[in-house]
């Protein structure tokens, strides 16, 4: 899955992020790639 922030408070996207995420999936990684800091890939697994 891909998240794009609107932002640039990206630390705090990212905490609502794995709260709104961690309801239904498990095992959440995030990988932010350093060629576009307005975007990170999440890999996890469902409960």
């Amino acid at each position: 899955m891909t998240i794009k922030y609107m932002t640039r408070q990206r630390r705090r996207q990212e905490k609502e992020v794995l709260a709104i995420l961690s309801t239904a999936y498990e095992d959440i990684r995030l990988k932010h790639l350093p060629h576009n800091r307005l975007e990170t890939t999440a890999a996890m697994r469902r409960r």
